[in-house]
């Protein structure tokens, strides 16, 4: 690419350097003052003042000291008391008694803007205010008495009453200067504007807290005049719109640990707070794009000195750039410095002990100023010249942008060969230049206080310059605009188009031919366009305890940056929190944020394996009331109630967790026992009474313990049984009577003796009987030894044990049978076996 002319003189941003001239000088405390005017901080102990606190001082654009005040009397610049410069109703012990502001398009007149503050009487234990807690102002004329000033309009009331407050910040339009108050035990704010008719207002924002009882506190705007901050019991922020002077949005820091001073930084982006015994903090305004949890987080303690007495007070910006704190320790002589109050933490770089003062104490306070002054946004702007396309033989126009301030215009436009057409003093004249070649082209706008100069080169030539930038790469989904510059030429650009601009979002090579008049020129710039990254993490998302999530920022090729720190394309998470990622390929990026929670552990426990008995019921609970729960039986309650053996389970779910458990549960059956009817028995006979199930543990009502008892004798006779836990219990009642032949033992024969010798003849030895069931049948030897057992009628004793044959002796047999009224009948007798 050729290079080019540009045909418009960008703004030089600046107001011109006198505008920060206005605070070069500083007098506060007891007769302590800094110079700024060589461009290092010199002490200077030439004050005429003794103040506690408020103070304001102002020189004028090229920082010579016109006057300073305490907010109840002024000096001159010769240190002694202003004519009529007295008895205004600021007060030199409040935090902020005063604030000077120049009359906007008046370079003679300033207003005083003045707080009232408190006075403590220990001998009535009251507090009260010298001037009835007024906000007002008073106006000094500084063409009076010299040039030294005189306060020619005294103790205008605006409102009251008033809480110790004021600060100051430009209007939007950089011309007009808001002032403003707050009223005393109320949320109000209250916002003045100063324009060049006077005073206009108020402008009353209710928002935040009220002050309670005692007014000490702080008031100050950031020098961008977005914000405004107060100090009291808590520390508030604010929003200010600098076009309306509407005062919203507060955040409170909470900072109730006895916040006095405090001030935003030059840049307007951290703020300082000096609080207790001395805690110097730093906030970040722009933390978490300005959440006001992030912010009230972001809280950074800069310097700490936990010395009784030692406290910090004022803090104050600085033509310097730097920001100063004066301390008050057993009055010390000097001021802390923060000398890079735009960088966060300790890279601010603060010194306790940071600059001198020659012997003057610093006290409680610093000058109160327009901090305006110290912000490039609000300096005002240096006209901008503006052509058209200089081609040689035509009328080249000028122009510049007429401010509100409606300066004077002179032009010079370096054509001496043209006479008297050299000069015009129009806003927007034309030249016709006598030849081709390079002129210097100078304006000067005259403003009722000031002048400014600008100067540009421009070149008259058969060939117009045109230049339609650098080659470039930008991102798919961007575009730039092609500016072929030259107003009002004739336009082809290689795309077809014949507009001055065209916009392009396509790789290729463009290019424009420019027409003015005879004139022409061409430029051509080649334009990449990258594919830009694409990253999706995907929606927020929870976590069961002790799971992970592996996010993937996609785009292989693309350089990565997690908020974790890490590089890797992918990354595995199992914490809570907020994980954000860029991707870059080339000057392309894209980045997204993923909010992973964690869902607690789910604890589920339905308690060890039991059993019980049938008939009863048991209450399984599986806790963790509110969560979604699925049982094997089906339910869905967070109790269920068992009757019945089986193996159950639960699954309890939050969300996509689960966690489960299970139990096994056995219902034991009762006994089934079944004493018979109540029953009958001959006199001299017994029988055997069943309570079954056997293996139980047995009570009977006659102490014994056994399964199966004998009895004769008449009663009722009653049994409990308790298997594995589960009991029952039965009762018969029996009778003795003399009546055999009514007992199923009448058909029951068992022989005396049997002759087991294989003759085919009574080698069996049987019982023998109807109307009975035959329940044990068993033969004893003499010695107890059992040799025989059956419980089958059709079968009998051969006379053998374990295959051989028995002497022949005396044999005990041992009978049961179950009659028909279920009654167990015992027999027991001797048997000879013969051989």
């Amino acid at each position: 690419m050729r290079p080019v002319i540009l045909f418009i003189l960008l703004l030089s941003i600046g107001f011109s350097s006198q505008a920060q001239k206005q605070g070069n000088i500083w007098y506060f405390g007891e007769k302590a003052g800094l110079d700024f005017t060589s461009g290092s901080v010199v002490a200077i102990t030439n004050s005429g003042m003794n103040t506690i606190e408020g103070c304001a001082t102002i020189c004028d654009r090229s920082g010579n000291l016109l006057f300073y005040t305490n907010g109840d009397t002024v000096w001159d610049a010769s240190h002694d008391t202003m004519f009529n410069g007295y008895g205004l109703f600021g007060y030199r012990s409040a935090t902020q008694s005063c604030i000077i502001v120049p009359k906007p398009g008046n370079c003679q007149l300033y207003y005083i803007f003045t707080s009232d503050g408190v006075t403590y009487d220990p001998a009535t234990q009251q507090s009260h205010f010298p001037n009835d807690s007024i906000f007002g102002y008073s106006i000094v004329d500084m063409s009076m008495n010299g040039g030294l000033g005189a306060v020619t309009t005294k103790n205008v009331k605006l409102f009251a009453p008033v809480n110790e407050t004021v600060t100051a910040a430009m209007h939007a339009n950089g011309y007009y200067v808001w002032i403003v108050a707050k009223k005393l035990l109320t949320n109000e704010f209250y916002a003045y504007l100063l324009k060049d008719t006077g005073v206009a207002g108020p402008i009353i924002s209710a928002i935040g807290s009220a002050q309670q009882e005692f007014p000490v506190s702080y008031l100050k705007f950031s020098p961008n005049g977005k914000r405004i901050a107060f100090a009291s019991s808590d520390m508030e922020i604010f929003d200010f719109d600098n076009s309306t002077g509407v005062v919203s949005n507060m955040i409170s820091l909470g900072n109730g640990s006895g916040a006095y001073g405090f001030s935003f930084s030059p840049n307007s982006n951290l703020l300082y707070v000096s609080s207790g015994q001395f805690r110097l903090l730093q906030y970040d305004l722009l933390a978490g794009g300005g959440n006001a949890a992030v912010i009230i987080a972001s809280k950074d303690t800069i310097y700490e000195h936990w010395f009784n007495n030692y406290f910090g007070w004022a803090i104050q910006n600085a033509p310097d750039g730097k920001m100063y704190i004066t301390k008050n320790f057993l009055y010390d002589d000097s001021l802390g410095v923060i000398n890079d109050p735009n960088v966060k933490g300790a890279g601010c770089n603060y010194n306790n002990i940071g600059i001198y003062l020659a012997g003057k104490f610093g006290v409680n306070g610093l000058p109160n100023f327009v901090e305006s002054y110290y912000d490039s946004t609000f300096l005002f702007a240096k006209p901008v010249i503006s052509y058209t396309a200089p081609c040689f033989g035509d009328s080249t126009g000028f122009g510049y942008n007429i401010s509100q301030f409606n300066g004077q215009a002179y032009w010079d436009f370096g054509d001496t060969a043209s006479g008297l057409a050299n000069n015009d003093t129009i806003a927007s004249p034309n030249h016709l230049f006598t030849a081709t070649g390079s002129y210097l082209v100078t304006l000067i706008v005259t403003y009722p206080c000031y002048s400014d100069t600008v100067q540009t080169t421009i070149t008259i030539d058969t060939l117009l310059q045109v230049y339609i930038g650098a080659d470039k790469v930008i991102c798919f989904g961007d575009s730039i605009l092609l500016d072929a510059g030259i107003a009002n030429g004739t336009y082809l650009w290689s795309t077809g188009a014949t507009s001055q601009t065209i916009n392009v979002s396509a790789t290729g090579t463009y290019s424009v031919l420019v027409s003015f008049g005879i004139c022409s020129g061409d430029d051509t710039m080649a334009l990449t366009v990258n594919a830009a990254p694409i990253v999706d993490l995907g929606m927020d998302t929870i976590l069961c305890e002790g799971d992970s999530l592996i996010l993937d920022a996609g785009n292989p090729s693309a350089t990565h940056n997690w908020s974790t720190g890490d590089t890797t394309q992918t990354i595995t998470v199992s914490a809570m929190g907020a994980f954000a990622v860029i991707a870059t390929i080339g000057s392309c990026v894209a980045k997204d944020t993923i909010l992973v929670n964690i869902t607690p552990p789910i604890l589920v426990d339905l308690g060890p394996d039991t059993s019980f008995c049938e008939g009863n019921t048991v209450l399984l609970d599986a806790g963790n009331p509110g969560t979604t729960y699925l049982w094997s039986t089906g339910d869905t309650m967070q109790t269920l109630v068992v009757t019945s053996t089986g193996n159950y389970s639960v699954i309890i779910s939050v969300g996509s967790c689960t966690n489960s458990d299970q139990i096994v549960i056995i219902v034991n059956p009762l006994p089934l026992i079944d004493l018979g009817n109540d029953t009958s028995i001959c006199t001299g006979t017994s029988i055997m009474i069943d309570a079954g199930n056997s293996g139980s543990n047995y009570q009977w009502s006659t102490g014994e313990t056994e399964q199966l008892i004998k009895v004769f004798e008449e009663g009722i006779y009653s049994v409990t049984v308790n298997k594995n836990g589960c009991s029952d219990s039965d009762t018969i009642l029996l009778f003795v009577d003399d009546c055999p032949d009514k007992a199923c033992t009448a058909d029951l024969f068992i022989p005396n003796a049997f002759t087991p010798n294989n003759d085919n003849q009574n080698d069996i030895l049987y019982v023998m009987g109807n109307n009975f069931e035959l329940r044990k049948f068993i033969i004893y030897s003499r010695w107890g030894e059992k040799l025989y057992e059956s419980n089958d009628i059709s079968e009998g004793w051969d006379g053998t044990y374990r295959g051989n044959q028995v002497n022949p002796g005396v044999f005990v047999y041992h009978v049961e049978i179950i009659c028909a009224n279920k009654l167990i009948v015992l027999l027991e007798g001797d048997v000879t076996l013969i051989r």
